[in-house]
């Protein structure tokens, strides 16, 4: 299902954002993300996944989860810029291909 077309959307993000609260409150505290700002932040990344064509709800989560605990400049890095600007890669590809890279 694409995130972004989904009528959902926003039960996704209330979602995705209780589970940051509950699984990351230390990357939250790190990051200085709290409150509303939390899904702020989830509906931020998920326009910028969507950017890259990164568009399924589990590599979206993904690409949220790494964005929090590596910060937004994670993208800036030079094999995963390379692996987010790549064209041939779909979503899902790209974030195996990120999360093998990260590990």
């Amino acid at each position: 299902m694409d995130v972004l077309k989904d009528q959902s959307l926003d039960k996704y993000v209330r979602d995705v954002a209780a589970h940051l609260i509950s699984e990351f409150p230390a990357e939250l505290v790190e990051q200085r993300i709290e409150g509303a700002g939390v899904e702020h932040f989830v509906r931020n990344c998920i326009d910028r996944a969507g950017g890259y064509g990164i568009e399924g709800r589990s590599d979206v989560r993904e690409y949220i989860e790494i964005t929090l605990r590596m910060g937004p400049a994670f993208e800036n890095e030079r094999n995963v810029s390379e692996i987010l600007h790549d064209r041939t890669l779909p979503g899902t590809g790209k974030m195996a291909v990120i999360a093998a890279e990260l590990s």
